[in-house]
Parts: structure tokens; C-alpha cells; sequence
């Protein structure tokens, strides 16, 4: 019993994983058809839970009237339920770490589950201003599981849901400790 118990504690996490995959990979497919069909306006349907990446959690630092306001703001934004919509921007591509991942409007727990976000603080790509997206940086697949590959010159593609193409060049790189 205590062998069969300890093989199903061993495949939770792979099985996640592939799950997190394959609903990320369903999304890439109709992200690629909605965008050729010209609709600039996606959303997924997604489980809030049961699909979680090891580790994640949210720190959060400053002020702590905002933080329980924001907390107290999501707690009531109706994703109460058994599933959360996310709203799709665009496609991120870098080729030269094999990735290609949905761009969401937000960067929650569950849109970085299936691909990366736009930090609300930021611009889209392509405005002026700093533009921030996130992703999980784990292994096992995760969005920027190998992003430390890549080098000066590598090229990250952002496809805007309205076909708009921007291309950014990798200048330097640099690893934060936890």
C-alpha cells in the first residue's frame, strides 16, 4: 500500500503538468484560428484550480491597505467559481528556446498556469513605456522555463491579436536570485 501510495505522489505533479500542457496547447489552437478568422477579442475559459505549479504563490510587498484592497477587490471579481475567463493579447514566440505561449490581459495565478501576463502597471508591447510581461520561471515546462538560454541578438516575437507584429532583440540578461 505504502509503494502504490508513494508512485501516486510521484505522478501528481507530471500529471498536473501535462495537464497545464494540454489546456495551454487547446489555447494555442484557438488562439492561431480566432486570430486568422480577424477576431481581436479571445477569452478562455479556464479551471481555477487543480492544475497548480509547484511553488506558486504571491509575496506581496508595500503598502498594506492596498494589499488587502486588492485582495478584497479579487475576492469579488466573480472568480469564485469553478473556472476563471482570461482575455488573450497576443502570442509570444522565441524560437531559440522552442517557446510559443498566450500573452493574457492579466498576471494571476491561473493565467500563468497557461501561458504569460501582461503586468497591469505596464503598456501593451509596442506603445511607449516599459512593457512587463511575466511567467512562471520553473522547470517542468513552465513559460520561461528556459529563458537564462537565451542570449544578446535572440529574438522575441509579440503577435498582437489584431495580426500587429512586434520583434525584440535580446540585449543582456540577467538571473535574480529568489
Amino acid at each position: 500500500i505504502l509503494l502504490i501510495a508513494g508512485v501516486i505522489f510521484l505522478l501528481i505533479e507530471p500529471y498536473k503538468a501535462w495537464k497545464r500542457s494540454q489546456i495551454t496547447d487547446d489555447a494555442m489552437n484557438i488562439i492561431h484560428s480566432e486570430m486568422s478568422a480577424g477576431n481581436t477579442e479571445i477569452t478562455m475559459v479556464v479551471p481555477k484550480d487543480g492544475n497548480e505549479v509547484p511553488g506558486e504563490s504571491i509575496d506581496y510587498y508595500g503598502d498594506e491597505a492596498a494589499i488587502i484592497e486588492m485582495e478584497s477587490s479579487q475576492a469579488q471579481s466573480g472568480d469564485s467559481g469553478e473556472d476563471v475567463v482570461l482575455n488573450c493579447i497576443g502570442v509570444l514566440t522565441i524560437d531559440a528556446i522552442g517557446q510559443e505561449m498566450p500573452v493574457w490581459d492579466v498576471t494571476t495565478k491561473e493565467s500563468l498556469r497557461y501561458g504569460v501576463g501582461l503586468y497591469e502597471y505596464s503598456v501593451m508591447p509596442g506603445q511607449n513605456g516599459n512593457s512587463t510581461i511575466l511567467g512562471h520561471h520553473f522547470k517542468n515546462g513552465t513559460a520561461f522555463a528556459k529563458i537564462n538560454k537565451l542570449v544578446p541578438g535572440d529574438q522575441v516575437v509579440f503577435t498582437a491579436t489584431d495580426g500587429t507584429v512586434y520583434v525584440f532583440a535580446v540585449e543582456s540578461s540577467l538571473v535574480i536570485p529568489k
